[in-house]
């Protein structure tokens, strides 16, 4: 059955929940969505969901979309005021202390607070924990560990305190207070319609909580429906009793049992089917073994290369699931570094493996490790800044050179080097110029050990938890983390790359406040440093943040539950392998007592996700699995041989059969390979004769396509990143945060100066046809017709009335109108374009007429026939001359943008050039007697106080042509100018059409901030 409900939902509802992927529920929606939540597996699916429904209706306020998690506790927000849910980093930090105060060792027991929290969704708890027939038994080894669970856990409880609880308790308290007949009435996004509609999509299975809320929720009202994952061809063999093939394990228990269990409980209550969909065609699937599982990561991220190149997949097309991420993932984020294959995925990061909280714990570690030099030395390689920095480096070379380890503390340094400047003294008295170097050393190492010794002083004895956080604090402050974290992240920014140390930073700080206040609550002892620091380090591991916006378009690399709810068409999977994954299950822990095959249920589980992710039908799933580990040989899982003996499954793929020793790699290695130790960066690039992408016919389509100088100037910057752009369709990842970037920025100013010229045009001529170009040239604007505070005044009013139309989600406004317009102490960018407006009317210049005019032309290039496609944000007309003389003018955000003269008659900056064969050739098909005679930019400026960025700049002019209060146009030569800019153009475009893309950077230095500098290492993909 494909969904399940106990209301009656409207049909729109019922509508979205039978769609066959999440996308297509939230297309299925429509625009009237205030009042629904969708309940997705995991947080990867929400922008996922989000982006659907956004590409189906174009605008509007997209539904909410969450996880069942976040939704229960906007329900506990809304039923319960004062009700605190404590994290899980600092529920496991009371739970360890509540196993100290009972005299356990909490990892005895293989117990954490997730193992709480699974016992939570099984209804087992503190308070029916007693009420288990283990307790019946004898003195077996079962009764006596639930008995040490049951008081570890009460005692936590009482460590929580009656107004908190943790994720686990919260959901138990929501249900009993819904089946007492509390009303949830649940206000989200300030929305007057509280939230009445639910939709529960791909869902696996509900936990006895997560059930009785959904049916209270259902009796109050709510229109629910839940719909069930699609399951693999093999689930519907397990339903039917002996023979099953998921007898998956040694007991020979059908591991499914507890999805049908879901849906019998649902039934029992009250809720009945919907809609039944039909199995959808199985995916192909392969599987290969190999030698090592580096052998299986580099041939698998080849076969991405080649599936991108030769088969035309897009990047967002492709996932590689991970079922044992502790060992692959970093191998895969490693290799894929080294072979340039983009990744994304795993936007969160742990706050451990951060370079602050890395610097922090090693000093840590310094302070109670006795001044170790590999200790010393680790802190120094970690992202310190100012004068620890240099200490350490010169205490390490001092060590280093006279061979002191340490471990006594700072006084054994001390003295050690004490000891050695009395021996070199003694030899530099005797002349030894060689001791008189090592002396100096010496005495420089002296001094930062005293240096030292103030940042990183001893600890010893026991300390109060806030002695502790002020100590942990102020080491933070001495090693300058904080200003290393901003550099580092101006750097990665700079260079598009993601970083996330200063959210670490803050992070690190906020969980050492939270690690003093959960001890302080519970009034625990006091311990020593390094029992502190052991504590505060395991509640630091279990803290994420979130990476900054990955700079590209990359392959998925995701967990088998992040995958829920998306498909692709070529789904990676690889390290599956028996002993790795599935991990061998063990017997005598609490797990398997309370939780019998959870383990294997969740590891079913993930088998099943990879399943699902792929595209029913045409998908292709290639699994793989090496067949030594170690150096020991293993067996692979039995979910390869149960997804070839049940999907589509047939003889090999050629991916899995790529050559990964014969893929050249990088530039560098290329070069270790072949012998070469030339210092160019070319590469052979993409070629329409080695990639179907880039076939014949395809390049043709794409080249038929009218010219723009943006893409032409692509190519010019480097071939290989124009085809990354429009033929590989790779796009960077916009930042979604409340600010306007350059482009917004600039669209929105181009909007205000077209308004303000129209106003103008229409108080001085009336009403004409704007998109007519020769009654255009023919009404031109007089700006000394105009008193100067009406032009400021009309300038203000276009303003307002155009940022008021943009998005008011923004908080833009008031600060761009401050830019914009300035301030009692210094006029905005606006006025002072306005202002320069005026100086170029009274000087002669040419006058505004054309604004925003698109043109769609072909061109005569000495020969060479181009379709072009431009918009020009103005045009000036001088009527004085004959024929009229024309100036095309590109607006600019700042004068830095504006390529030089150069740039633009060599051919590397093709806007000005093509503008003005593009409305030369217009004028000629419109019979209009007017000629392009200078094509000028106008920066407006970035900067509130910068007075001299009004004004204009020209690239090709002609100096007999009045151009106003411009920069000196004396040495142009208009026609001379052209035509080395058109030659340029001409082969430029000859060389585009011949559909070579090698990797050909104009500027090498630029390579540092492409988005595509990783793809360009693709090197050699077959013949040619």
């Amino acid at each position: 059955m494909n969904g399940i409900t106990q209301s009656s939902p409207t049909s729109t509802l019922s509508d979205a929940a039978g769609a066959p992927s999440l996308a297509d529920c939230m297309q299925r929606l429509g625009p009237n969505v205030d009042n629904t939540i969708v309940i997705v597996p995991t947080y990867a699916q929400q922008r996922y969901a989000v982006t659907a429904w956004a590409a189906a209706m174009g605008a509007g306020r997209p539904p909410m979309v969450m996880p069942m998690q976040t939704f229960v506790g906007h329900l506990a927000d809304a039923l319960f005021s004062e009700l605190h849910v404590v994290a899980d980093d600092e529920a496991q930090l009371l739970l360890e202390h509540a196993a100290r105060d009972c005299g356990v060792r909490l990892g005895a027991l293989g117990v954490d607070i997730r193992f709480l929290h699974r016992c939570g969704r099984y209804g087992i708890h503190a308070q029916n924990l007693a009420d288990r027939p283990e307790y019946d038994e004898a003195e077996t080894r079962t009764a006596h560990r639930l008995r040490r669970l049951e008081r570890v856990w009460s005692a936590y409880r009482r460590r929580l305190g009656a107004d908190s609880c943790d994720a686990s308790d919260r959901q138990r308290l929501i249900a009993a207070a819904l089946q007492k007949g509390v009303q949830a009435t649940l206000f989200l996004r300030d929305h007057a319609t509280p939230v009445r509609r639910l939709i529960l999509r791909d869902v696996v299975w509900l936990s006895v909580t997560e059930i009785d809320i959904l049916t209270a929720l259902a009796a109050d009202g709510w229109d629910i429906v839940v719909h069930w994952a699609a399951e693999p061809p093999w689930i519907d063999d397990a339903h039917g009793g002996e023979g099953s093939a998921l007898r998956y394990t040694v007991h020979d228990v059908n591991l499914h049992d507890r999805t049908l269990e879901s849906r019998s409980l649902l039934t029992l209550r009250g809720w009945h089917h919907v809609e039944s969909t039909h199995a959808a065609a199985s995916p192909r699937v392969a599987v290969r073994q190999f030698s090592t599982p580096s052998a299986e990561v580099r041939s698998m991220l080849a076969a991405v290369k080649v599936a991108v190149l030769r088969h035309g997949l897009r990047l967002s097309d492709i996932a590689i699931i991970v079922p044992d991420a502790a060992g692959y993932e970093a191998a895969i984020r490693s290799m894929a570094r080294t072979m340039g294959v983009p990744l994304t995925g795993g936007e969160q990061v742990g706050v451990l493996t951060s370079a602050p909280a890395s610097a922090l714990l090693v000093a840590c570690d310094v302070i109670v490790g006795g001044w170790r030099r590999s200790d010393l030395d680790r802190l120094r390689r970690c992202a310190i800044g100012n004068a620890a920095a240099a200490a350490l480096h010169d205490v390490v070379a001092a060590g280093a050179a006279l061979r002191i380890v340490g471990g006594e503390g700072a006084d054994a340094w001390r003295a050690a080097l004490q000891a050695r400047c009395d021996t070199l003294e003694r030899r530099v008295r005797t002349a030894d110029d060689d001791a008189a170097g090592e002396l100096r050393l010496v005495h420089a190492a002296l001094q930062s050990v005293h240096d030292l010794m103030q940042i990183l002083p001893g600890m010893s004895g026991p300390m109060s938890v806030h002695d502790v956080a002020e100590r942990l604090e102020a080491t933070m402050d001495a090693l300058d983390l904080g200003v290393v974290a901003q550099e580092t992240q101006r750097l990665a920014e700079s260079y598009q790359r993601p970083c996330c140390d200063v959210e670490a930073l803050q992070a690190v700080r906020e969980t050492i406040r939270r690690y003093a206040s959960v001890l302080a609550t519970v009034q625990a002892a006091e311990e020593t440093f390094v029992d502190h620091v052991a504590a505060f380090r395991s509640m630091l591991a279990r803290v994420r943040v979130r990476l900054r916006d990955v700079r590209l378009e990359g392959v998925s690399l995701l967990r088998p539950a992040d995958a829920r709810g998306r498909q692709f068409d070529l789904v990676f999977s690889p390290g599956w392998t028996e002993g790795s994954f599935p991990s061998v299950p063990r017997y005598d822990r609490l797990e398997h007592d309370l939780l019998p095959y959870e383990r294997q249920l969740d590891e079913l589980d993930m088998a099943i996700d990879v399943v699902r992710a792929v595209a029913p039908g045409h998908g292709r799933l290639l699994l793989s699995h090496p067949s030594n580990v170690d150096d020991a040989e293993v067996l692979p899982s039995q979910f390869c041989a149960l997804a070839v003996q049940h999907l589509a499954a047939w003889d090999g793929d050629p991916l899995l059969d790529i050559d990964a020793a014969a893929m050249v790699l990088s530039v560098d290695e290329h070069r270790l390979f072949t012998g070469g130790l030339r210092s160019d960066t070319q590469q052979r690039g993409l070629s329409a004769s080695n990639a179907t992408t880039l076939s014949s016919d395809n390049l043709a389509k794409h080249l038929e396509r009218a010219l723009s100088p943006t893409r032409l100037d692509a190519f010019g910057d480097c071939p290989y990143r124009y085809a990354a752009m429009h033929l590989l369709g790779l796009r960077d990842e916009s930042r979604d945060d409340d600010t306007l970037s350059p482009l917004e920025r600039g669209d929105m100013m181009h909007d205000i100066v077209r308004a303000f010229f129209l106003r103008l045009r229409r108080e001085q001529h009336g009403e004409i046809d704007e998109a007519d170009l020769a009654t255009a040239l023919r009404h031109p604007i007089r700006l000394v017709d105009f008193e100067p505070e009406r032009l400021y005044r009309i300038l203000d009013e276009t303003a307002d009335a155009v940022m008021s139309t943009l998005n008011g989600g923004h908080t833009f406004q008031p600060s761009e109108r401050r830019i914009l317009l300035g301030n009692a102490d210094s006029p905005g960018l606006l006025h002072r374009w306005l202002a320069m407006e005026r100086a170029q009317a009274f000087s002669g210049a040419p006058l505004p007429a054309v604004f925003e005019l698109m043109v769609n032309a072909t061109v005569d290039c000495e020969g060479l026939v181009i379709p072009v496609r431009v918009r020009i944000d103005r045009i000036d007309v001088d009527h004085t001359q004959t024929p009229a003389a024309l100036v095309v003018i590109d607006y600019k955000n700042s004068k830095a943008s504006i390529p030089s003269k150069q740039d633009v008659i060599k051919g590397y900056r093709q806007q000005m050039p093509m503008y003005v064969l593009a409305v030369d050739a217009e004028c000629v098909r419109l019979g209009i007697d007017a000629a392009v005679r200078s094509a000028q930019y106008m920066p407006y400026g970035t900067k509130l106080y910068d007075k001299t960025a009004a004004k204009r700049v020209p690239r090709l002019a002609d100096a007999a042509v009045p151009m106003g209060a411009t920069e000196n146009v004396a040495k142009m030569v208009f026609d001379e100018d052209l035509a080395s800019a058109v030659g340029a153009m001409k082969h430029a475009v000859g060389t585009l059409l011949k559909g070579d893309f090698p990797v050909r950077p104009r500027l090498t230095s630029t390579c540092e901030r492409c988005s595509y500098n990783e793809l360009c290492r693709i090197q050699s993909l077959g013949p040619g």
